[in-house]
């Protein structure tokens, strides 16, 4: 990914140099582009670069515009590569490429960025009474008041095996040991933490700041693995997605009950045919009192 590296930061609103991003950077005065510049003469949205990748095409929309010395005029477009110098009124800036800007610095540079990289870990005291004392530090280093840890400190209110500070491909990570007082990375207390050159180290109240060697960004570190059973969501047995496949949906196959009218026809001929028979029941006994009556009159 290429830069776009003002040469005074005092025409930009404080920016030394810009990442180009995709898709585009707009640059003008007004506060909404990417790259704010201060000029009477330049317009709102001034210029336009057009980011593929690492494919630079530069829109202009408004004059006094140069690509080393060249003029561009208003609604031009044209290619910008890396170690263009371009110049808007009385900005200028350089296109430049980082990965390039590493291969090709000062050996002395090089030299003291090796040196860098190779400097050991060490806590640096910041307690009066430890006099500014430089304590190394080695793949385990444990911390406390007892005579046998690596860094022995004096103090009544650390534990005898206070915290340990252990090297993990490169990274300094700090671990508290169960202690009464604490352990403090930056003022917040931790049970375990990764440490960075530069951080306040503190054993309860003793505080030490961190040296170590420099972090770039070229360098990709390895976390250690996560616990699979901690970080991902349980899954189902082979056995038991199978059941579950096979389990019937009991809802789905109970009979529904409906009212249509094949139902309502039945219930209608049924209620018939019970009033049939109560009537032929009553003509029985209507033509047996009958026939009970003349045979009463002969006797």
């Amino acid at each position: 990914m290429l830069k776009l590296r003002l040469r005074n930061q005092s025409q930009s609103s404080g920016l030394h140099e810009v990442w180009l991003v995709e898709p585009r950077l707009v640059i003008g005065t007004a506060k909404e582009c990417q790259l704010v510049l201060r000029d009477d003469g330049l317009k709102k949205q001034h210029a336009v670069v057009d980011i593929t990748g690492e494919s630079l095409r530069l829109r202009a929309l408004g004059p006094l515009i140069e690509i080393n010395g060249r003029p561009i005029s208003e609604g031009e477009v044209c290619e910008l590569n890396t170690g263009d110098k371009l110049s808007i009124a009385s900005v200028v800036m350089d296109v430049v490429d980082p990965k390039l800007e590493r291969r090709e610095r000062s050996p002395a540079a090089a030299v003291a960025a090796q040196q860098s990289d190779k400097q050991e870990w060490a806590l640096k005291a910041n307690h009066s009474a430890l006099s500014d004392r430089v304590y190394k530090l080695g793949e385990q280093t444990v911390v406390g008041r007892s005579s046998e840890c690596d860094i022995v400190l004096a103090a009544a209110h650390l534990s005898r095996q206070h915290a340990r500070l252990f090297l993990d491909q490169g990274a300094l990570y700090v671990r508290d040991l169960g202690s009464s007082n604490g352990t403090f990375l930056n003022g917040v207390r931790v049970e375990e933490a990764r440490v960075r050159r530069g951080d306040e180290l503190a054993f309860d109240s003793l505080s030490f700041g961190v040296l170590g060697p420099a972090e770039t960004v070229d360098k990709t570190l390895l976390r250690a693995p996560v616990n699979p059973t901690i970080a991902r969501p349980m899954r189902a047995k082979p056995a038991e997605q199978a059941n579950a496949a096979t389990v019937p949906d009991l809802q789905k196959d109970r009979p529904q009950l409906h009212s249509g009218p094949a139902q309502t026809e039945e219930s209608e001929e049924k209620q018939s045919s019970s009033s049939l028979t109560f009537l032929a029941i009553a003509a029985v006994l209507v033509i047996a009192m009958l026939v009970l009556a003349k045979f009463t009159e002969f006797i």
